[in-house]
């Protein structure tokens, strides 16, 4: 009788084993491949590649839950990447309206300044006009007194010669 219980254990350890085993198996088999699926898809979307299936969405277990917080993890990331494209299309407006706005502050400096030295030159042309001009009225003055003074003198050397003679004559 003790051969037959060591028989009879020996025949529930081997069933034993082959259930353990079938059941490591089917495990295995549905429970490695979408774990595999699921981590090349993390290292999919951890390259970027944004266009990559969730395998697994479908599941009502463990690994749907993981394929569902995976999907929105992508959801998430394909949201942040359209904002940074956003937030760059808007720095690179401002960039542009800033780099015309420098365009046109130079722009007006120049003609400012061109301006300026333009009036400054005038200026300058204006009073050496003037210059010139209170230069002439001085000699045309001078050269009135003159001629306000030779008559005056011709009179007086008129009336001494005259005189004389008139007396003379009288």
């Amino acid at each position: 009788d003790v051969r037959h219980v060591y028989v009879m254990l020996a025949v529930v350890i081997a069933l034993s084993i082959a259930a353990v085993g079938a059941v490591l198996a089917v495990s295995a088999r549905s429970v490695v491949p979408p774990v595999k699926a699921m981590t090349a898809a993390m290292g999919s979307l951890a390259a970027g590649k944004l266009d990559t299936e969730i395998p697994g969405r479908d599941r009502r277990d463990e690994l749907g839950a993981m394929a569902s917080a995976l999907a929105v993890l992508k959801e998430n990331s394909a949201e942040a990447q359209r904002l940074s494209a956003d937030q760059s299309q808007v720095h690179e407006g401002q960039r542009r309206r800033a780099e015309a706005l420098e365009q046109l502050c130079r722009a007006f400096d120049a003609e400012m300044s061109q301006g300026l030295g333009d009036l400054a030159a005038s200026l300058q042309a204006m009073q050496q006009a003037v210059q010139s001009m209170a230069r002439s009225a001085e000699e045309t003055a001078g050269e009135a007194g003159h001629a306000t003074e030779a008559p005056s003198q011709t009179a007086t050397s008129v009336g001494k010669n005259i005189r004389p003679r008139v007396a003379a004559l009288l």
